[in-house]
Order: C-alpha cells, then structure tokens, then sequence
C-alpha cells in the first residue's frame, strides 16, 4: 500500500525542513565559535553551511522517500501488533 502522490511530496518537504531546522540548531553555535577564533570568516563559514545542510536534508529525506515502504503480511490481514 502506497501513499498518493500529494503526501509523499507534503512528507518529503516536511523532512527536509525538520533537516533544515536540526541542523541549524547545531550549526549556529559552531559557527559562532569558528567565526570568533578565527579560524573563517563569516561568509565562508555560511556558505559551507548551507551547502552540508542541503546535502543532509537531501540525503537523509531521499533515503526515506525513495521507494514504497514494505507492509508486513500479518498487518495486511488485520493480525498486526496493536
């Protein structure tokens, strides 16, 4: 059993934001140190940022939309965990 179409994009687009929204709340403040160590400016610091967050989003979202996930036999037939 498959989900339309409709909610298989509507659940890709959420999982990529939630992606977006983790990894920021990690990057933020390792950015914040690196830029004030000295280690990069700023900007190079954002653009290596938004580059991995995009990478990650894309990867961990495609992984969990690719295909259609499988549907136990015992669920089919209504003999599933309750």
């Amino acid at each position: 059993m498959s989900w339309p179409l409709k909610l298989r994009a509507a659940s890709f687009v959420i999982t990529i934001g939630v992606v977006l929204g983790e990894f920021a709340m990690v990057a933020v403040p390792v950015a914040i140190l690196i830029c004030l160590i000295g280690i990069a400016s700023a900007s190079r610091i954002v653009d290596v940022t938004i580059a991995l967050a995009v990478a990650t989003a894309l990867a961990i979202a495609t992984y969990g939309h690719v295909g259609p996930q499988r549907t136990q036999r015992t669920a089919l037939q209504g003999r599933g965990r309750p």
